[in-house]
């Protein structure tokens, strides 16, 4: 086994999120290291040597990881607002549409008292998931410019995420079921709001996992 092979296969090991955002992270290194191997072949450097000067003048795994793993909680934290986002997008067709076309939440079973105030707490969920969304894609992309964007601020994503992600759903089973819907609403819960909040709240672990695993190599 190379030497480079090695080393990516120490870097990966020091390294914890997502899996597709960790691949993608260990190849940019590995391209990196390939060009700078072929760069030094070029230049006269036997293929063994080049590799131990190129993985030298890159860093260790030790003092590499706690780069990478910020930019992987990051990138996590970005995802993360993103899929939630994506949930959130199909609800004004759930909320308005989809009780339209509902026949069984047109009338035939009255509002419990409670409908209107769960209601209400739907609606601010669905702001602060909508908010919550744009500020993670925000600061994860422009904001990186301007402010620090670590652990923290990564975990304050997944946590936040994962809470709106898992009462948004059961506070719409709760008005659903106040209206008395039919069927029909219910399956259209399950499609537009569910599965997109299950989505989201799996994202939202792996940016937990991302932040741990920066708190863990720094």
């Amino acid at each position: 086994m190379s030497a480079v092979s090695l080393y990516l296969g120490r870097l990966q090991a020091s390294l914890v999120g997502p899996r597709g955002a960790r691949r993608d992270l260990l190849r940019e290194v590995a391209d990196h290291l390939e060009d700078a191997v072929e760069a030094l072949e070029q230049s006269g450097v036997d293929g063994p040597t080049a590799q131990e000067v190129a993985i030298r003048e890159f860093g260790t795994p030790a003092e590499v990881a706690p780069g990478l793993q910020k930019t992987l909680a990051v990138s996590s934290a970005h995802r993360t607002g993103r899929a939630l986002l994506l949930g959130l997008l199909p609800q004004p067709l759930l909320w308005d549409q989809g009780l339209r076309l509902s026949s069984g939440s047109s009338g035939s079973a009255p509002s419990l008292p409670f409908t209107d105030a769960v209601e209400s707490v739907l609606e601010a969920l669905g702001f602060a998931g909508i908010l919550l969304s744009l500020v993670a894609i925000t600061a994860t992309t422009v904001g990186t410019h301007h402010f620090d964007v670590g652990r923290r601020f990564t975990q304050g994503v997944g946590w936040a995420a994962a809470l709106v992600a898992t009462a948004l759903p059961v506070m719409a089973v709760a008005s659903l079921w106040s209206r008395g819907a039919d069927h029909l609403l219910w399956m259209e819960l399950v499609v537009l709001l569910m599965l997109p909040m299950l989505v989201a709240v799996h994202s939202a672990r792996g940016s937990l996992i991302a932040a741990r695993g920066t708190a863990r190599t720094l």
